[in-house]
């Protein structure tokens, strides 16, 4: 593991900070987007926007919230859009990126019947 890996992964690290967060906003039932990205060729066409949809219709049907972490202004605009809002944000601690903790609320329970 080279050392930026092992800050990343270390007790200052973003797992540790992740996992501390989590105890705390994600510790109810709720859908997890663990890892949305789209490469930079395919940018711009909708995908991202699709997968969320989808994510955020199947935890409305299952009456539950959805919880994500994501780095970067950028990122916490688009996830806005889809009900998306901010709990919690940290730096790393070597001050190289910002990290946003988001939960979505559920919005309506959907029945099986809807879909």
């Amino acid at each position: 593991m080279g050392e930026a890996a092992a800050r990343m992964m270390g007790p200052d690290g973003l797992e540790m900070q992740l996992h501390e967060r989590r105890l705390i906003y994600a510790a109810e039932p709720h859908f997890s987007i663990p890892l949305m990205m789209v490469n930079p060729i395919f940018q711009g066409r909708g995908l991202c926007s699709k997968a969320m949809r989808a994510v955020c219709h199947a935890a409305d049907r299952e009456g539950l919230p959805c919880f994500l972490e994501t780095g970067g202004l950028r990122n916490v605009a688009i996830y806005r859009r889809f009900g998306f809002e901010v709990l919690d944000q940290f730096m790393l601690s070597d001050n190289s990126t910002e990290i946003f903790i988001l939960r979505r609320p559920c919005f309506k329970r959907i029945a099986w019947s809807e879909v």
